[in-house]
């Protein structure tokens, strides 16, 4: 098991990324930029900070996620993004802690939990042999767990430090972690510490590679990278029904024989798929997807530029921590911030502008933009309903993947 620092833009390997992005809301472009740049399998989020039964949607990728209700205020929370492409199921968890996990394959059929532990709140290690107690699998438990200990690289060892050590070596876990590559920053005490911790099975830690990026994406925490190192790409490819090029006339589905010739409902169901599926052979290609890599639309050399520039602030006010050093880094990440959202905003614009003869139905739309505005319906679309009416289909999906992008 290897440890490095790696830019975020370094690779097109296979990866899980490991992030207390301190809201996920507000660092929804930081998670697109980083994902568009590798290879991201799955992103185990502390700190996501939804409020209720919401999440948000990342595209190519599904979410499983526990929120916190104890307050009118977002705080604290887990969730896991799987990309669509890997299989993967919510395993029921019995415990207390802020923690979610999914059975997934890589192809190494493990679980993969992520967790966060505030350091307001009381630790028990009979907590956590609860949590582990109920993984079936060998299994990955990554996460802020706001401990320090000398082992895994702090200056000081805290009682709850004693306690993940204790837990660590009593259930003979591997600790991914490398002792020289802190994982947070406190700005206002200008000071790096390692809290942000990556637990994995003894049976699987020969197949991954640990590394720390070299910019915090806005965040307090680095987004940390787990390389799986013989991920097959073959199964990034699934096979699908290409129905832009289905043959409607030739698709004919012939339900031969009679029904009651069958002893059950299910063997007629059965015979029914068969046939519809067998039909669609002859009509409709398939073809083989992947997962798009793209940029996210409002993407510019200019942010990348300042991105860069960033990076190197950063590795500058690591090195040597004074005031000067950070306010070049804090006045940096502000005119990103400001960049993206003026990029974000001419993106728009210029995509509305040059798509107003092809626009996609009011029906579509008018969905895409409630759930942009979390469900409150916009009524002063109601007027723009024979409009779009007359309009084409053929942007739809350029619309919705602009939106998600």
């Amino acid at each position: 098991m290897k440890h490095t620092t790696a830019p975020a833009h370094m690779t097109s390997e296979y990866q899980i990324i490991q992030w207390n992005c301190n809201g996920f809301n507000n660092h929804i472009d930081d998670t697109k930029l980083l994902i568009s740049n590798i290879n991201c399998l799955a992103i185990c989020i502390q700190e996501s900070k939804f409020k209720s039964n919401y999440h948000k949607n990342i595209k190519n990728f599904k979410c499983f996620y526990k929120n916190l209700n104890t307050t009118n205020t977002a705080h604290g929370g887990v969730c896991i993004y799987v990309n669509n492409m890997v299989e993967a199921s919510e395993l029921q968890l019995n415990t207390d802690l802020q923690a979610i996990a999914i059975k997934i394959s890589f192809p190494i059929k493990c679980i993969l939990c992520s967790i966060y532990l505030p350091g307001s709140e009381t630790l028990s290690k009979s907590s956590l042999n609860n949590l582990i107690n109920q993984f079936d699998l060998p299994y990955m438990l990554l996460g802020d767990f706001n401990s320090h200990n000398t082992m895994w690289g702090s200056e000081k060892t805290d009682q709850r430090g004693k306690i993940i050590y204790d837990f660590i070596n009593e259930n003979d876990i591997n600790l991914m972690n490398n002792i020289n590559c802190p994982t947070h920053v406190s700005l206002a005490y200008k000071s790096f510490s390692h809290i942000d911790l990556s637990l994995i099975s003894p049976q699987i830690a020969r197949y991954f590679e640990w590394t720390v990026c070299d910019d915090l994406h806005n965040s307090d925490h680095y987004p940390i990278l787990i390389k799986y190192k013989d991920f097959s790409p073959s199964l990034q490819r699934r096979e699908t029904w290409n129905i832009n090029k289905a043959k409607w006339d030739n698709f004919q589905c012939e339900l031969k024989g009679s029904f009651n010739a069958f002893n059950s409902i299910n063997d007629l169901e059965e015979h029914i798929v068969n046939s519809i599926i067998e039909s669609a052979k002859n009509a409709i290609p398939i073809k083989s997807s992947t997962v798009n890599k793209r940029q996210v639309p409002w993407w510019n050399h200019k942010i990348k530029t300042l991105i860069k520039e960033r990076r190197k602030l950063l590795k500058k006010f690591k090195n040597n921590i004074n005031s000067e050093n950070l306010a070049n880094y804090l006045k940096m990440k502000a005119t990103i911030r400001k960049e993206i959202r003026a990029s974000r905003k001419k993106s728009w614009i210029t995509f509305c502008e040059t798509n107003h003869t092809t626009a996609p139905v009011f029906m579509h739309c008018s969905r895409r933009i409630r759930k942009m505005a979390n469900n409150r319906f916009v009524t002063e679309l109601n007027s723009l309903t024979p409009r779009f009416e007359e309009l084409q289909l053929t942007s739809i999906t350029r619309t919705r993947d602009h939106i998600e992008g």
